[in-house]
């Protein structure tokens, strides 16, 4: 019987723990989440052997071998690093880690400890299958709907608010990744500085959309490109 934990108690944790009564041989043996009240409800509704507020609690009782961490991104290297260090096995919510260092000391510590780590990969996020499907990235932003409606009649010619075309999760995955970006991420990029500017001359919600809209471009960039992110400068190609 393999053991698994949840750690998180929201709401993709639901989903979490519906998928892992499905296969057969597995065992969710205990939920955690730092409001225990999250933790108890989500312990109610799956019929979970053991529930706590407490990291440390749900390692020494529960002894899992595999964790799911869906916990805010923040937070994600911390526990991560806890559970690798406990002796289990890894599946990390997207994004896996804010920090690309993050994420390479937890793999390291990974193949140290002969552990499995990953982040989770599921049919949420396929919006774009295939890089060449795009000849421009810049037409990335209008294909996941985060570009302003254009209102024209007569003499009137104005932007409204974003159309929302093509898949909501995936646009709500580069909104939140562009809020974290620009409210909580300390480390300074040439997309945060110029997120930053926007914000600043026109407002954080509309600084927020386009933030959202030069990640989509830059990662579909760097998939066409096979190339990593410059923190220090752009170089992505808009046309």
């Amino acid at each position: 019987m393999l053991k698994v934990a949840i750690i998180g108690c929201g709401k993709i944790a639901d989903a979490h723990a519906s998928q892992i009564q499905r296969i057969k041989g597995c065992r969710i043996v205990g939920v955690c989440d730092r409001e225990p009240l999250m933790a108890r409800q989500l312990h109610d509704r799956f019929k979970v052997d053991f529930y706590t507020g407490d990291l440390e609690e749900l390692l020494h009782v529960t002894k899992p071998d595999v964790v799911h961490i869906t916990t805010p991104p923040d937070s994600h290297f911390g526990i991560a690093k806890r559970c690798l260090e406990a002796g289990c096995h890894v599946y990390v919510e997207k994004p896996f880690t804010l920090y690309a260092h993050e994420a390479e000391k937890l793999i390291a510590l990974a193949n140290e400890r002969r552990l499995k780590v990953t982040a989770g990969h599921d049919d949420q996020a396929t919006g774009v299958d295939d890089p060449e499907r795009f000849i421009h990235s810049r037409d990335i932003g209008p294909h996941f709907g985060l570009t302003p409606r254009k209102y024209a009649s007569g003499e009137i010619d104005r932007n409204g608010s974003i159309t929302k075309a093509g898949d909501g999760a995936v646009r709500e995955v580069l909104v939140q990744a562009a809020l974290t970006l620009l409210t909580r991420v300390q480390r300074w990029s040439a997309l945060k500085a110029w997120g930053m500017a926007v914000a600043k001359r026109r407002g954080l919600r509309r600084a927020i959309v386009a933030v959202a809209r030069k990640l989509a471009i830059i990662l579909h960039r760097m998939w066409a490109d096979s190339t990593m992110f410059n923190w220090k400068r752009e170089t992505v190609a808009l046309a």
